[in-house]
């Protein structure tokens, strides 16, 4: 990957991440349109950092485990956001060469998972999952996991437009995952969702929970088997 510098991101509007800085840190965001396009233009440099994200994730026995390819397929459609950050740029030489990827880490990740009973078809979508949610230890406790289910939600609420229903957004976060029910506990006591908490009786050992409206559902705890609660957003 030597070589690589951030500039060669910016070749276009449409694939120019947007900056922003948190203390010593310089972050540059990528929205879900701009993430397409970013791989599109140079699929290697974004799969490095998914592969990192891969194998980060996958050691933590709190998340779902992932795999490089389901990760570009959540890039490709759309439906994932994600941002990388340094705290280099310490000089006016370094702002007009740009940053080598030597110096780029990633800095978040988070997705949507398209539930239906017909695959491959967004107008049967019958509820989102926001997935993969991921913020590196060094800017942990800045609200930026809040800002990416904020910017997928909002994405996709453009994308669908006001001629259809509504979506359903929800989160199965598991019992032992004290992090991830922190966040979304945040985002209740700001009521922006709501949280239910399933019992193993209610849910048959947690591998039935059904999902939808208007007779038209699926069961998001299929194949689980593991306590858990989830969370939905109030549209």
């Amino acid at each position: 990957m030597e070589g690589y510098r951030y500039s060669e991101l910016r070749e276009d509007d449409e694939s120019n991440p947007l900056p922003s800085s948190i203390g010593k840190y310089h972050l540059y965001w990528f929205k879900a349109e701009q993430l397409e396009k970013a791989y599109k233009g140079n699929p290697s440099l974004i799969e490095y950092f998914l592969e990192y994200l891969a194998q980060t994730v996958n050691k933590d026995s709190h998340m779902l485990q992932v795999n490089l390819g389901g990760l570009i397929e959540s890039v490709m459609n759309n439906q994932a956001v994600m941002f990388l950050f340094s705290d280099k740029f310490t000089d006016k030489k370094d702002k007009k060469e740009g940053l080598s990827i030597e110096n780029l880490k990633l800095g978040g990740f988070a997705r949507l998972f398209p539930w239906q009973k017909e695959q491959e078809d967004r107008d049967k979508v019958i509820a989102w999952e926001i997935g993969t949610v991921f913020v590196t230890p060094e800017l942990r406790g800045n609200h930026l996991a809040e800002c990416m289910i904020e910017a997928l939600i909002n994405h996709m609420m453009n994308q669908i437009g006001m001629t259809r229903r509504k979506p359903i957004f929800f989160a199965v976060v598991t019992e032992d995952n004290e992090a991830s029910k922190k966040l979304f506990s945040r985002l209740v006591k700001n009521g922006e969702w709501r949280e239910e908490i399933p019992t193993e009786e209610q849910t048959q050992g947690f591998t039935v929970y059904l999902v939808g409206e208007e007779g038209n559902y699926v069961n998001v705890f299929e194949g689980w088997g593991i306590p858990s609660r989830l969370y939905f957003y109030n549209r």
